[in-house]
């Protein structure tokens, strides 16, 4: 038995006949290059094929470790943990679906704590025009690296209470034109919330207390990580109606790369280093009005 083998995609394709004892030498070859893969490749290799999907969220959610994929409505109907399972990226709920309605009463979520911890409520890039709400008590989200994540548009969200989180209390990455409302992010490692590169959000009626940086807006050499990109990656949000008192650095920072940013209203004191604070000189293309602070880094252009 002849097998006709072609190599390459031009128009004069060579080809070359192989008797059938010369293809079952290059079948053993290439099953020995295989066999002699590193152990860490191959590892990588196998647990690449064997990834778990995460399972799909039903409406009535009673447990971590589920995906909501499919436009819905779903309510949390009990306290969650860590200890139910995770997803695959070690979340507890991810949203990958727009036009999501997730109700999470006044349920506890809760991680695992340390370090190696990932995320509560992990709003995926690509995921738009979702509302998730606390109960009137808030949903408590604690324990997690972040408590809340989204990296979605045209959200909206409320009575959220991120409480002693590794990193974060709520992060909106690359996110634009969501409205956070009633929300509480205190006890955090880093920042209580970091608007790190979106534009057009608005928040308002939030309290960010004891943690490093209360509320933060952007990603340059004043969060300590660069986000790739000059003026203008977080543009355009608007800051209203909140506290951040008693933080080890910053009450509300604008880093470098904020921009056309807002702040009206906010009640800053007893921060570490300023109750207010925008690394832009003269403040830049930020306004900032009506504010209530004893500290801030530049009195010129802060009000």
């Amino acid at each position: 038995m002849n097998i006709r083998l072609y190599r390459g995609a031009s128009t004069t394709r060579q080809a070359a006949l192989l008797s059938t004892r010369q293809w079952a030498f290059l079948l053993l070859a290439s099953w020995g290059a295989m066999v002699a893969l590193s152990g860490r490749a191959f590892a990588q290799t196998a647990a690449a094929a064997t990834k778990v999907k995460p399972i799909a969220c039903a409406t009535t959610i009673a447990a971590c470790r589920c995906q909501i994929s499919k436009t819905g409505v779903y309510t949390v109907s009990a306290d969650l943990n860590s200890g139910q399972g995770l997803t695959p990226d070690g979340d507890c709920i991810e949203v990958k679906s727009s036009k999501v309605v997730l109700n999470l009463g006044n349920h506890n979520i809760t991680g695992p704590g340390g370090t190696s911890s990932d995320v509560g409520i992990d709003v995926l890039h690509g995921s738009n025009n979702d509302t998730i709400v606390g109960g009137v008590s808030f949903a408590i989200i604690s324990g997690w690296g972040t408590g809340f994540y989204t990296g979605g548009n045209n959200g909206t969200f409320s009575n959220l209470d991120t409480d002693s989180n590794d990193f974060a209390g709520i992060e909106l990455d690359g996110a634009t034109s969501n409205r956070l409302t009633d929300w509480d992010a205190s006890h955090e490692g880093t920042f209580g919330l970091w608007v790190r590169n979106g534009g057009n959000n608005f928040v308002t009626q939030g309290t960010a207390d004891s943690n490093r940086d209360g509320i933060f807006v952007g990603c340059g050499d004043a969060a300590g990580e660069d986000c790739k990109g000059a003026k203008g990656v977080s543009k355009g949000n608007d800051l209203v109606d909140n506290f951040a008192d008693s933080n080890s650095r910053y009450g509300l920072a604008l880093d470098s790369n904020a921009s056309q940013t807002v702040v009206n209203a906010t009640s800053a004191s007893g921060n570490g280093s300023d109750d207010l604070f925008d690394d832009n000189a003269s403040c830049g293309s930020d306004t900032w009005l009506d504010d209530s602070f004893t500290t801030s880094n530049d009195t010129g252009c802060i009000d």
